[in-house]
């Protein structure tokens, strides 16, 4: 029989997640064969983040924030993240690191 301890505070959460929505790879793109469909997104490049994948990573990183506003702290340093080597999982974590701590000041690169 196991037991719980139900702790009033958190020490530590961790999330793991994919990256956001992407192109279609080189391969899949090849076995599609509706390529007029999707020669928008290839202008981008194979397996590239799409500009819905990136809204939905830096929304997931607002939810993270909002969802956990009482255990962060304003501090970005507080936070480990981990990603593949490839440029959709990079941009990916950066996106979500954006929407759980802003950009202020100089930083800001959106205004909206």
């Amino acid at each position: 029989m196991s037991s719980f301890c139900f702790a009033d505070e958190l020490k530590t959460v961790i999330v793991m997640f994919r990256h956001g929505d992407r192109t279609p790879s080189r391969k899949s793109f090849k076995l599609l064969g509706e390529k007029e469909k999707y020669s928008d997104l290839i202008n981008i490049g194979y397996s590239a983040l799409t500009n819905k994948g990136k809204n939905r990573m830096y929304n997931v990183g607002r939810y993270m924030r909002n969802r956990y506003e009482h255990f962060l702290t304003s501090n970005p340093q507080e936070i480990h993240i981990k990603s593949a080597m490839l440029d959709r999982c990079l941009v990916s974590a950066e996106l979500v690191a954006a929407g759980m701590y802003p950009p202020s000041g100089q930083f800001v690169w959106n205004k909206d």
